[in-house]
């Protein structure tokens, strides 16, 4: 029996171990020989066919096997997984752990652990798009690729110099491709939705995105930004950015729609401040109840909020007033021209109460939030592409 590498005969080995419950061990294992013995006393030996010809070849074999089987085996690692099965993972890369672990042990004949099954899928995750410190160091010149293949695109890329050691340190990364932008000023409302959610991955960070409106009351993204933590400087290095590409000068008409996130309402203030800014009113209810339940409660607030005339909306106020004054404080403490449809601009057309143009964009990229940066950054481009030509017919 023969080998074409000395790696290829011990993965054989190990198949061999697993598949059969043997409790085989490597006692000598060597580039150029292989002895593999079993607690009952079989023997297996190989090496080089000849100083010149480097094919492995199995030169002995003693005994049969009289143990027992084992109920699991110690060669069954997640690397030795990870190899095995990362053409399933490339073709399902979101194949659930529990069926990883159905299907492993039964082609295996060996119990798994959940936990090895993590490390496996974990392993083989590095091995089809390689490491995450691997493609950090790739950002600059994928950025390069993009510039030259995409014209009127605007990457920026910001990195952290490191004095000791005379290094850069990835911080952050900003795309605003030259179609999407030029789609947007040329038939979306002056209406962004900005929002940031968190990645997958083992370094962490966060996405920052701007999406827009087009004629329809669709979603149509504009830019985003991989950064690695939510601040006040990320979002104000954010909108900057987003306001020299879309050549933002009469703040006036425009409107930012989002959430209470950190930092994001003193960003909007200080680059935006004449803008008119909606807070989600979903997210205002879910802190609402925290502290005020009940279903009329709820009722109160939604009708107050989606009240198109003024009338209606005091209409409603005043029904909250008198049902529970504590309630009333609570809401009338925010201005109502943050949330409250009445009180909204009439100049975008538009009259959302709830910022799911971002949040729909975060659930489209969900699977590309757990991969490595450019990785990532690569399915998002994809997804966008097939939006834009799906839209197009």
């Amino acid at each position: 029996m023969c080998f074409n590498t000395v790696d290829d005969f011990r993965e054989a080995v190990r198949t061999y171990s697993n598949m059969q419950g043997k409790p085989i061990k490597f006692t000598k294992n060597c580039s150029d020989k292989v002895q593999v013995t079993c607690e009952c006393g079989w023997v297996l030996y190989a090496s080089f066919i000849s100083k010149n010809d480097r094919t492995f070849q199995v030169k002995t074999i003693k005994g049969e096997h009289s143990c027992y089987r084992a109920p699991s085996s110690k060669h069954c690692t997640s690397d030795f997984l990870a190899k095995k099965y990362q053409d399933h993972l490339r073709s399902n890369p979101e194949w659930p752990v529990t069926s990883m672990q159905e299907m492993m042990q039964m082609e295996n004949r060996t119990s798994l652990s959940i936990w090895k099954m993590y490390r496996a899928k974990k392993y083989a995750n590095k091995l089809i798009h390689g490491s995450e410190l691997e493609q950090y160091a790739s950002v600059w010149s994928y950025c390069e690729e993009i510039r030259r293949t995409n014209p009127n695109t605007t990457v920026k890329v910001q990195c952290k110099e490191v004095s000791t050691t005379q290094t850069c340190i990835f911080k952050r990364i900003y795309i605003c491709w030259g179609a999407l932008k030029l789609g947007f000023l040329a038939g979306c409302r002056p209406v962004l939705g900005l929002d940031g959610t968190h990645l997958k991955t083992s370094n962490g960070g966060v996405l920052l995105c701007a999406v827009g409106i087009d004629g329809n009351n669709g979603m149509y993204p504009v830019a985003y930004a991989m950064v690695l933590k939510e601040n006040r400087k990320s979002w104000e290095w954010f909108i900057g950015l987003l306001i020299q590409d879309l050549n933002i000068q009469n703040n006036y008409v425009w409107t930012i729609i989002s959430d209470k996130q950190k930092g994001l309402i003193r960003a909007v203030e200080e680059l935006l401040p004449n803008a008119e800014h909606r807070f989600c009113v979903r997210h205002m209810y879910n802190n609402f109840k925290q502290i005020h339940k009940g279903l009329q409660l709820k009722s109160l607030l939604w009708k107050a909020a989606s009240a198109s005339r003024l009338v209606d909306f005091n209409s409603e106020m005043e029904k909250m007033k008198a049902f529970n004054i504590e309630a009333y404080n609570w809401v009338r403490a925010r201005h109502p021209r943050n949330w409250a449809r009445s009180h909204f601009s009439t100049w975008p057309k538009c009259d959302m109460l709830l910022n799911n143009l971002c949040e729909s964009f975060n659930n489209v990229i969900l699977k590309a939030r757990g991969k490595p940066i450019i990785t990532m950054l690569e399915i998002i481009r994809v997804i966008l592409d097939e939006a834009i030509a799906y839209t197009k017919g």
